[in-house]
């Protein structure tokens, strides 16, 4: 699955039978320009992690940026703000996932999808309205004002 506007390729390699308890895994391939990769984010209930496969892997941790090369691992415990890029010049390929995976899977299925569509998303490949990116991570208030967050044509 990709995200051509963002520059990524994702593979689900383990999906969770309980997304509320299991984690889900994947690898993530991301163009080599520098700019691909999440815009600064936090998972409040979610441990996240990187492993690089090849390439550089630059990840900004609570805002320390640090860089990483093949084999190296990198761990993002829930609740702090980290983003990641490409820090190479050839394509990063990584193995990550969180856990547990909640609505991961599905958010960036939707959001790939969207991009895919030909909907409007920021060049990290999300959708400019914060209010429908909430609604997408299941928040309350966007589904009042009228946002989906399901979008089946983008689910398994």
């Amino acid at each position: 699955m990709s995200s051509p506007t963002a520059g990524k390729t994702v593979l689900f390699t383990e999906r969770p039978d309980d997304p509320g308890r299991d984690p889900l895994r994947f690898e993530m391939w991301l163009d080599a320009d520098g700019s691909h990769g999440p815009m600064r984010h936090v998972h409040p209930e979610q441990e996240e992690f990187f492993t690089v496969v090849g390439g550089r892997l630059g990840v900004s941790h609570e805002g320390v940026p640090a860089e990483y090369g093949p084999g190296e691992r990198v761990e993002i415990a829930a609740g702090d703000e980290h983003r990641f890029w490409n820090a190479g010049s050839t394509e990063l390929h990584l193995r990550g996932g969180v856990d547990p995976g909640l609505r991961t899977e599905a958010f960036m299925r939707i959001t790939y999808g969207l991009a895919r569509d030909g909907e409007p998303v920021t060049p990290s490949g999300m959708p400019p309205n914060l209010v429908q990116v909430a609604v997408l991570l299941a928040a309350a208030v966007g589904r009042l004002l009228g946002y989906e967050n399901e979008y089946p044509e983008h689910r398994p």
